[in-house]
């Protein structure tokens, strides 16, 4: 049975519930489900009354069908970006609520190295609401997106030789008994004068932004990012005199 008749059916069990219950299912969706996608309420007490429950389960066909939408679209890239992105604020940032924002139709997530900000919205992914976005004032971020003057663009390295090298690092790192790796453990120099980055950072930049283009102005200054679906902002690694040799795949 597809996703979307077994939410149809689910609603349908709703229509025959009384109105208080019909409210509690509503109250539900819009207070705990949210707070359960958000990681700040993972309890199984609040899902105690049948009203809950059904609740619970059409908050997750709806989840579902999100995922299944954005997969068709072509989405699923951005949604593993968003993903990687939170996971990094989470560790590195763990006062701020782990979400995303929406500002004038665009979707912002930002950790201690990047920022991208996506022309179109996945739900599937934690978004913030009125307490959120009045307590971080996304609107702010916006303002770190560069303009083009000055920039010169960067040769991009291929998608899939990026993702190689970056995995045959970790295994060499691996066998050397490294039990943590950092993200700037594993870099790509884009050459000398140029700069010095996460690999892993830069493939997800480069997953991200659909037909992207990157721009910099020196090896110490943030990376511009842009392309069809967003743009995006990457902060680079510091340099030293033996650090100008570029990174071969």
């Amino acid at each position: 049975m597809k996703t979307e008749k077994m939410l149809e059916m689910m609603y349908k069990v709703v229509n025959y519930m009384t109105s208080d219950e019909r409210e509690e299912v509503d109250n539900y969706m819009e207070t705990i489900g949210r707070k359960l996608t958000t990681d700040k309420f993972n309890d199984a007490a609040y899902m105690v009354t049948v009203p809950a429950i059904i609740g619970e389960i059409i908050r997750v066909l709806q989840t579902e069908v999100e995922k299944e939408e954005e997969r068709k679209i072509g989405k699923n890239n951005q949604v593993a970006v968003i993903k990687s992105v939170l996971k990094t604020r989470k560790k590195y940032n763990p006062s701020l609520p782990n979400v995303t924002f929406v500002v004038d139709d665009k979707q912002i997530v930002i950790d201690a190295f990047r920022l991208f900000v996506f022309n179109d919205i996945c739900k599937s992914v934690p978004i913030g609401g009125t307490e959120e976005n009045e307590r971080e004032n996304p609107k702010k971020y916006l303002k770190l997106i560069p303009n083009n003057d000055g920039y010169k663009e960067l040769i991009l390295p291929d998608k899939s030789k990026l993702s190689a090298y970056i995995k045959c690092k970790k295994a060499e790192l691996k066998s050397k008994h490294v039990k943590s790796i950092c993200s700037s453990d594993i870099i790509y120099n884009f050459g000398k004068g140029m700069p010095m980055v996460s690999a892993e950072y830069l493939l997800d930049a480069i997953k991200g932004i659909t037909d992207c283009k990157m721009y910099y102005i020196t090896d110490n200054k943030p990376i511009f990012i842009e392309g069809k679906n967003g743009v995006s902002v990457l902060m680079p690694i510091r340099k030293n005199k033996i650090d100008d040799k570029k990174t071969e795949l």
